[in-house]
């Protein structure tokens, strides 16, 4: 209802990929439902859950495994995020780089709004 991400398949049958579609949910809705610290644990579980199948694809392979995350940002408006889902976001990614930092592979962004670009550009 609030949140559009999951897991989306594998590259190759290997890489497990997840999909953003940040147009097509309400970080605000999700914010005004929960507290923080459960949207913190829930986007770190997701992490989690990520790791799990990078690690048993990496065993089994014998070859690092890493997902790969697709930013969908189709529909999205400069208006639509909300600064408590980007703490939240922030203080996931700490605790994914402290617990997993081996597990992202690339990440690539599609349907970027014209306004994003000049952003996206200058990092």
């Amino acid at each position: 209802k609030f949140a559009t991400i999951g897991f989306a398949g594998t590259l190759g049958g290997y890489e497990p990929i997840f999909v953003v579609r940040t147009g097509h949910g309400s970080t605000r809705g999700l914010m005004n439902s929960l507290s923080s610290e459960q949207v913190t644990e829930w986007l770190h579980l997701q992490h989690e859950i990520c790791f799990r199948m990078c690690d048993q694809r990496t065993r089994e392979t014998r070859l690092l495994i890493k997902h790969i995350s697709i930013i969908d940002l189709a529909g999205y408006g400069i208006l639509d995020g909300d600064s408590r889902f980007s703490k939240c976001l922030g203080m996931s990614s700490q605790l994914s780089s402290i617990h997993y930092p081996q597990l992202l592979g690339r990440t690539v962004m599609m349907n970027m709004p014209s306004w994003a670009r000049p952003i996206v550009s200058a990092v």
